[in-house]
């Protein structure tokens, strides 16, 4: 899949943003490339699992906005709804030729090795799919949700393996998913992007996902005139002016959403 691979990475990573853009930001495709190159994966199975990270969650905006924006629990119902975001993933890439190899690998991250996992409902065995579950998970868990702040790195790392204990994902893939990530974030922090402090970074982060100045502040544990405050440094910082401008500039330094 190299060529197809190299062909396809544009468009999909412009596809892939205008998805963040719209119900926030859901990355995954970087960690679990690197963490195929870290299992020895041959590199056509590389380019599927990043080019399937790309995809992942195109599905999330069938889903209502809404439901990503509430700020507490799903009911049963809501859960239901939500899941259906891999289904919609699945139809949306089946219907284009040059997606219909990656449909099941995208469609297939909410799966789960002993079945409990969504849509389909079925074993998790294929290696990369898996890959890209791990790296989606751990991912997920350290970005902040309208209804849960973002998880630390030793508690995601804990749920992690958790979801090895229980059965649910493959060691290897979980071992290689945490081993990268400690290496992106080591990474991340020594290189911070146009001056910005760490708490900056954070703000950014949640800028980039829509956050309003009292939803920052939420996050975060601190008042809104001070999250008003970092986020007038960071458009000085980043000669960025709007929420809108600040997403583009954190799709471009990934590290900051790492």
């Amino acid at each position: 899949m190299t060529s197809d691979g190299t062909r396809l990475s544009e468009p999909l990573g412009a596809l892939s943003l205008a998805t963040d853009l719209a119900v926030g930001p859901a990355p995954g495709s970087a960690l679990a490339s690197r963490g195929s190159q870290a299992l020895g994966m041959p590199t056509c199975a590389d380019d599927s699992v990043r080019l399937a990270g790309l995809l992942h969650d195109i599905g999330r905006v069938a889903v209502p906005n809404g439901l990503w924006d509430k700020p507490g629990p799903f009911t049963p119902s809501e859960r239901r709804q939500m899941e259906t975001q891999t289904y919609h993933t699945s139809q949306i890439l089946t219907r284009c030729a040059s997606f219909q190899p990656l449909a099941d690998q995208a469609s297939g991250t909410h799966e789960r090795c002993d079945g409990s996992g969504y849509h389909r409902r079925i074993q998790l065995d294929d290696p990369d799919t898996a890959l890209l579950a791990a790296a989606q998970m751990y991912d997920t868990l350290r970005h902040h949700r309208p209804w849960r702040p973002a998880h630390g790195e030793d508690e995601a790392e804990g749920l992690m393996r958790a979801e090895v204990s229980a059965g649910r994902l493959p060691h290897r893939v979980v071992h290689a998913a945490l081993d990268v990530a400690g290496q992106m974030g080591k990474m991340a922090r020594s290189s911070l992007t146009a001056g910005l402090t760490p708490r900056e970074a954070d703000v950014v982060a949640l800028l980039a996902a829509g956050c309003s100045d009292k939803a920052i502040a939420r996050r975060l544990g601190i008042s809104v005139k001070t999250a008003g405050r970092h986020v007038g440094r960071i458009y000085k910082k980043t000669g960025k002016r709007g929420r809108a401008q600040i997403a583009f500039f954190a799709m471009d330094h990934k590290a900051l959403l790492a």
